[in-house]
């Protein structure tokens, strides 16, 4: 039985890392996980940027921004369906 994560889990652990502040290489992400490899590919550039516009709005507070990526990142996963 394959304990590969959903992809749900990846996003989480995608934004987390960046959030802290990992340096996250998207390509070796996506080399990691190859069975969800396909739907991360436009994903994540698009985490990235919101990440990067998050950053720029810094006077909201950290649980908002947070909230506000994982809600758009479900929601697109939800269209890919």
């Amino acid at each position: 039985m394959s304990a590969e994560p959903e992809l749900d889990d990846l996003v989480e652990e995608f934004l987390s890392r960046v959030q802290r502040g990992d340096a996250v290489d998207p390509d070796q992400f996506l080399a990691d996980h190859p069975s969800h490899a396909e739907e991360l590919r436009g994903l994540l550039p698009i985490l990235l940027d919101m990440e990067g516009y998050s950053r720029r709005r810094s006077a909201r507070p950290a649980d908002a921004v947070a909230a506000e990526l994982r809600a758009a990142a479900l929601y697109h996963l939800g269209s890919e369906a």
